[in-house]
């Protein structure tokens, strides 16, 4: 592929990107408007699936589906679903109840929600370590993608990430984030289209001769369902449920549903129908690996096929579309998760705890110097770290972080009975469950975390029962309710 389209293209999204970042947060003067800026629900929405999926989506998923086949596209079949199911369980009384309490992140609800500062500073602390994992994953990403069509060396490209990551995050807080994303997942579901329509053709415009090609290669390939393992028929059922809750109470997912501007029904309907549509768009993407493997059976890293499949058949400067797509994917959640551990660190951690009285724009320095640190740490670990298969590691990180706020998050949403040594119980449980599970069982991995998340709620509502409640003022202050005195 020609270098000098790619500079092209790439620049003249780096000026867009950048402009997009500066326009929609100039003005975000105040730690609210910074951490939390309300922002249209299509936009958001947008936003919410260029954040969750990235280059899972891009190139992890259609890597996962080239080496395991059609067991594995039950993923992409089932993306839209459980998103709406997240949707419809949390979104509503999520943004009720925290825009009552005046909460600007998770931990911050939490902590409101139960009268407890461990709660909030462990949901922070933990939340973040899981986000580092997932923002390698991307890293690996980007590494893949840039070593297959330039042979860049991976030093270059995860430093170039970072310098990009850091400007647009620093430069308006979540507005910044929401907008740029909204910009990156339009990019990133056009060049979607294009992979799958240019790689269907080459295989015949057939899915039946696609299937007879992968049955030819590996008959496991062409099967709906594993004989064994994670894709068998017991591990399938299990996945949605994996899927949601890795999804329903994430903090980086979460806060786009606390920023809707209300929740009326038309907002709701755009936000939920326009999630809807693109998950199904998504669907293509998994195929594209499917038939990767048909046209390209023997490569070496299975993360690279998206980017094989562009260089082989596009044209130089379509290439350069698709991979400033692809690019666009990896730091839409970079940036998104950036964004979401540098505000929990300067609200629940320095404000909280450290500077009770501290002004707006001391918030906002500890939120810029949060997010300088943080990205520094992403690129120590990448430096050394990179894992065969970036969508698993966003898989395992992303339920690990979801656990820790699952039971103390969707118990106490609907159960006001729900205390503080409940919640704390809860999420401890659902965190050391899961890792339990995943070191020392030998069952399979959805089906772990499914048991942990069970184990959570258990453990909630079990330690909940035996418990001092919470104070009814601070139920009815998240419900709106006046109270005397």
């Amino acid at each position: 592929m020609s270098i000098t389209w790619f500079i092209v293209v790439f620049v003249l999204y780096l000026i867009a990107n950048f402009a997009i970042s500066y326009f929609a947060g100039r003005g975000a003067k105040t730690t609210t408007e910074f951490t939390l800026g309300k922002v249209g629900p299509v936009v958001l929405a947008f936003s919410f699936f260029a954040a969750r999926l990235s280059a899972g989506i891009y190139m992890g998923e259609p890597g996962i589906l080239y080496t395991s086949g059609w067991p594995y596209a039950w993923v992409g079949i089932l993306n839209a679903a459980f998103w709406t199911a997240s949707i419809l369980v949390v979104t509503r009384r999520m943004r009720a109840y925290a825009g009552s309490l005046g909460s600007l992140t998770v931990p911050e609800f939490l902590g409101q929600r139960y009268g407890s500062r461990f709660l909030r500073i462990w949901t922070c602390i933990g939340c973040s370590i899981f986000y580092i994992l997932l923002m390698v994953a991307q890293y690996k990403g980007a590494v893949a993608l840039f070593s297959t069509l330039f042979g860049l060396d991976k030093r270059f490209v995860i430093v170039a990430l970072s310098i990009i990551s850091v400007l647009v995050v620093s430069t308006g807080g979540f507005k910044s984030v929401a907008w740029t994303t909204f910009f990156q997942g339009i990019i990133m579901i056009a060049v979607g289209l294009i992979i799958f329509l240019v790689a269907f053709k080459e295989v015949g415009w057939s899915f039946a001769d696609v299937n007879t090609q992968l049955a030819q290669v590996d008959p496991n390939l062409a099967r709906p369902f594993a004989e064994s393992g994670l894709y068998s028929l017991g591990g399938v059922i299990a996945l949605p449920f994996y899927l949601f809750i890795s999804l329903v109470s994430n903090p980086y997912c979460t806060i786009r549903l606390m920023a809707l501007t209300d929740c009326s029904k038309k907002n709701f309907k755009k936000f939920s129908m326009t999630l809807i549509s693109i998950g199904m768009i998504c669907f293509l993407l998994y195929c594209s690996g499917l038939f990767g493997r048909v046209l390209f059976p023997n490569l070496a890293d299975a993360d690279s096929v998206i980017p094989t499949i562009a260089m082989t058949y596009l044209p130089n400067w379509l290439v350069a579309v698709v991979a400033v797509g692809l690019f666009a994917a990896l730091t839409s959640t970079v940036n998104s998760m950036l964004q979401t551990v540098s505000s929990m660190i300067s609200i629940d951690l320095y404000k909280s705890n450290i500077n009770k009285n501290a002004t707006d724009k001391q918030v906002m320095t500890v939120n810029r110097i949060a997010t300088f640190v943080t990205i520094l740490v992403v690129l120590f670990v990448a430096y050394f770290y990179m894992p065969d298969l970036l969508s698993m590691l966003s898989l395992i990180a992303g339920t690990g972080s979801g656990l820790v706020t699952f039971a103390p998050l969707l118990v106490g949403l609907y159960w006001d009975k729900t205390t503080k040594a409940g919640a704390i119980a809860g999420s401890l449980a659902g965190v050391g469950g899961f890792v339990f599970f995943y070191f020392c069982c030998n069952f399979n991995l959805w089906i772990k975390g499914v048991a942990a998340a069970l184990l959570a709620v258990v453990v909630t509502m079990i330690v909940s029962h035996f418990t001092k409640p919470i104070d009814a003022q601070i139920l009815a202050r998240m419900k709106g309710v006046e109270t005397a005195g």
